[in-house]
């Protein structure tokens, strides 16, 4: 039987150990999705799952000093759901203490409002669908995590209007439900810039991660 890192790897397009940043020493590991409509969106999610447990133990196996997860628009969405599955409470505890956050970048965190948009042409989805695939209608503590590493979420000011509003409501939700989250909406990027300025140490994002 395949361990789940040689499941991922087999399925999901990944560039592991990118020399990232201006630091010795960090690396950026890239995983994708398999692309719709190949496969259902429950699908991926399960992918992105494993791609998580291949992750953790890849860090150990480095003897890494930190991990920080992050996710851009819908890569944020599959983030967020992580966070409402099993997967953290099944981390034993060398992993869990090498995590140190959660950065979701202008993300869709609720998919009912795609639902009668050309987007969901690739995606299919029901409304209630829709609803059980968004995080912000999913009770992360069902998941077993009572407690999470810090989480950020991080909207550009030039992001468009859902998506600001979606940030702010995803983070008071998580807000309420007690974690650790906090909201940040970065000046003069759109979009895309809140991702590409990643490389400069200059970065305000880069100086509060």
């Amino acid at each position: 039987m395949l361990s789940a890192s040689e499941r991922v790897k087999s399925k999901v397009p990944y560039e592991a150990e990118i020399s990232y940043g201006q630091r010795q020493g960090q690396k950026l590991d890239i995983f994708g999705g398999t692309r719709l409509p190949n496969l259902k969106l429950e699908t991926i999610v399960e992918e992105i799952e494993e791609a998580a447990v291949y992750i953790m133990n890849y860090a150990i196996k480095l003897g890494s000093r930190r991990v920080v997860f992050g996710g851009h628009s819908a890569g944020a969405h599959l983030l967020a759901m992580l966070l409402s599955s099993v997967w953290y409470s099944k981390l034993h505890d060398d992993q869990r203490k090498l995590i140190n956050g959660f950065i979701l970048f202008s993300g869709v965190f609720d998919l009912k409002p795609i639902v009668n948009t050309y987007i969901n042409d690739a995606l299919s989805l029901s409304q209630s669908d829709a609803r059980l695939l968004s995080p912000m209608f999913l009770d992360v503590k069902q998941s077993g995590c009572e407690k999470l590493p810090k989480i950020l979420v991080v909207v550009g000011q030039y992001d468009s209007p859902a998506f600001q509003e979606q940030s702010k409501q995803y983070a008071q939700k998580l807000q309420h439900e007690n974690y650790e989250v906090s909201l940040l909406t970065i000046p003069d990027v759109d979009h895309f810039d809140i991702v590409a300025n990643l490389d400069s140490d200059e970065y305000i994002l880069v100086k509060t991660m």
